[in-house]
């Protein structure tokens, strides 16, 4: 296997990488209520889940704004 296409692999195994308009604004739980941010927290705390050591732990990100959140939880990533 070429190493372009084993890096092009990973780059996929891992999902893509979460922005911080997709955390702030896409997934907004500011002024949103019900179902809405229902929604919102689950994508929150699938992404945290991608770097974080407990369910908790991605549990306590998902309720914090990008510019809140620790280093580690930058490298998030989702499933599309």
């Amino acid at each position: 296997m070429k190493l372009h296409s084993f890096t092009q692999f990973l780059n996929e195994a891992k999902g893509t990488p979460v922005t911080q308009d997709q955390w702030d604004i896409e997934w907004k739980t500011h002024k949103v209520f019900g179902k809405e941010f229902d929604e919102h927290m689950a994508k929150r705390i699938a992404a945290g889940m991608s770097v974080a050591k407990s369910e908790e732990q991605a549990e306590d990100w998902a309720y914090k704004n990008w510019k809140q959140l620790p280093g580690k939880a930058k490298k998030m990533t989702y499933d599309e």
